[in-house]
């Protein structure tokens, strides 16, 4: 691919395009589903903030994966409801004892299987350095990173990327 942009602004995206068409994506070394639930935050620059502060703390053994810039932390939101509101209150049900008359469900009558929080998070982890150590990274996030942000009491299944 050859762009004839002189633009310094395109520099950037020509480095992201060329590097998508060689094949030489960023790697997830962590996926951390339903992350609203086992960590203590999910705002991706608080995240960011707290991996630095790990990292100052326990230096990693091979440094070039975790130098500023090759770290990016990804947060994915998933909406089940209608904002805080949830769908099922907006809805009128009917009673057998009470046929034309539709009422709103009441928190009460809930049934159990409908989810309390209409939101999920996913936070991923990725390294921008080609051929990277992906299981020593992940070994380190597992040991060094994770026990910082997670709430307590809070267990993160291992995730094969």
């Amino acid at each position: 691919m050859h762009s004839r942009s002189r633009e310094p602004g395109m520099k950037k995206a020509k480095h992201i395009i060329r590097r998508i068409h060689a094949r030489q994506l960023y790697k997830c070394l962590k996926e951390i589903p339903q992350a609203n639930k086992k960590l203590n935050t999910t705002d991706p620059s608080e995240l960011m903030q707290k991996l630095r502060t790990a990292l100052d703390d326990r230096p990693p053994p091979r440094k070039i994966i975790w130098e500023k810039g090759n770290l990016f932390v990804q947060v994915s939101k998933s909406q089940y409801g209608m904002g805080d509101a949830d769908p099922l209150f907006g809805i009128k049900f009917y009673k057998k004892e009470q046929e034309g008359q539709a009422h709103p469900l009441q928190p009460d009558r809930i049934p159990a299987d409908i989810p309390q929080q209409l939101e999920d998070v996913t936070v991923r982890i990725y390294t921008s350095v080609i051929g990277c150590d992906t299981a020593q990274a992940l070994e380190y996030i597992d040991n060094c990173i994770m026990p910082e942000i997670l709430l307590p009491n809070a267990h993160v299944q291992e995730q094969t990327l």
